[in-house]
């Protein structure tokens, strides 16, 4: 190999090994991506039996009275019917929840942060499937022969209104 070769192999030698440094640095492909925490967090079972709309400000979250189940809904988002599984006392046991960050955050970073308070503290895992239901969907026909005749309706008021059948 003369001079060039070398220097060519060690340049691609350089350029891969930078690459693949680049590569292993990524959340997706080397390191796991840092979950965002509170700095401070208490949760406690609800002792007094009251319970309070969610305390969401710029720097801390609160609830009181709430079950885990409501507490999973507004982390990630979703409704009532949309979690399933768990333990019973997911929805019938009550906690007292008081988080506070170290500066503001935006409600979704504050949704994020109990998902991860959640993971931690109760050991929440979950799973997301996608489940089919069945349902009825409501909608306008537009078949001329199904719109109500304007003077068969009006008279049929009239007639209510007069006490008739």
């Amino acid at each position: 190999m003369d001079g060039r070769e070398v220097l060519a192999s060690m340049l691609i030698r350089v350029v891969a090994n930078a690459g693949l440094a680049v590569l292993l640095s990524c959340p997706g492909f080397g390191q796991s991506a840092v979950l965002p925490v509170f700095e401070v967090a208490s949760i406690r079972p609800n002792l007094n039996g009251l319970s309070a709309p969610l305390d969401i400000g710029p720097n801390r979250f609160g609830a009181m009275g709430m079950s885990l189940d409501v507490l999973i809904q507004w982390a990630y988002e979703v409704r009532d019917f949309q979690v399933t599984g768990g333990p019973d006392w997911l929805k019938t046991t009550r906690y007292d929840v008081q988080a506070k960050t170290e500066k503001s955050v935006s409600q979704s970073e504050l949704r994020l942060m109990l998902q991860t308070l959640l993971a931690d503290r109760c050991h929440l895992q979950l799973h997301r499937a996608t489940k089919e239901f069945s349902g009825y969907a409501l909608t306008i026909r537009t078949d001329p022969s199904c719109k109500p005749r304007r003077k068969v309706l009006a008279a049929a008021i009239f007639r209510f209104a007069r006490g008739e059948s």
